[in-house]
């Protein structure tokens, strides 16, 4: 009974993200995935890993149909908290994989490890970490500490961050294990940051602004060359094809 509710719980929550998402004004429509539960169990055995079930109800739900995008995925801009204990808000972006099929998350996974082997770190120590976006670095979930307490976030893992041109040997526990540096304590966490904007009103009121799509993409403009809207909607409209 539990694990239904559960499960009913992250698809709700899921919805909701992607909902508010598109209402905030990032993406051009919503389309439901086509990777289901049977790809996710060959990519989890190919890969020798288990994925938080937040992570593999959010794979299943919708793909992107981003106004904006990369190569790699969706620009996405949002608050975030920085500390926790001080409430340090700010603003921030990421590049969240633009994942059609489980083949494109198995490709940033392997391109993942192919820079961990650089540090000569065992595959054993590094198949814990499983990226969904890039910003100066790779942002992964932390599966070697999934949440499994039961009245919170049940089954929900930390994401950490290890930035190019970090010593990744710093990011080694005593056990040799690779982790990063924690950015948010659940992906549910970047979720309501990044897809809800949670922190909006609370920035709005410290900084006396008001917090829209155009306000971000004002700033995006100021810190990126942001490709072209027709040339992002060519894009998408060729990828869709």
């Amino acid at each position: 009974m539990c694990e239904n509710r559960y499960k009913t719980e992250n698809k709700e929550f899921i919805e909701q993200a992607f909902q508010k998402l598109y209402k905030r004004g990032w993406l051009a429509g919503l389309a439901p995935s086509t990777i289901t539960e049977a790809d996710i169990a060959k990519f989890e055995q190919k890969h020798q890993i288990k994925l938080s079930e937040l992570f593999k109800t959010y794979l299943m739900s919708y793909q992107f149909q981003p106004i904006q995008c990369s190569l790699a995925g969706i620009m996405i801009a949002g608050i975030i908290c920085t500390n926790n204990e001080a409430k340090d808000i700010k603003l921030a972006t990421l590049e969240w994989y633009w994942i059609e099929n489980i083949s494109e998350l198995s490709d940033a996974l392997n391109c993942f490890r192919k820079e961990a082997r650089e540090w000569d770190i065992p595959k054993e120590k590094y198949k814990n970490l499983v990226p969904f976006g890039y910003m100066d670095g790779w942002y992964c979930l932390d599966l070697n500490q999934i949440n499994q307490n039961i009245e919170t976030q049940k089954n929900d893992s930390p994401v950490v961050l290890l930035r190019y041109g970090d010593n990744w040997t710093d990011f080694l526990d005593k056990e040799g294990f690779l982790h990063g540096e924690e950015v948010a304590p659940s992906f549910r966490t970047m979720l309501e940051w990044y897809f809800c904007g949670s922190l909006e009103k609370e920035y709005e009121k410290l900084n006396h602004v008001t917090v829209n799509y155009e306000f971000y993409q004002s700033w995006l403009h100021q810190i990126f060359k942001v490709v072209d809207l027709d040339e992002n909607r060519n894009l998408f409209e060729g990828k869709s094809k």
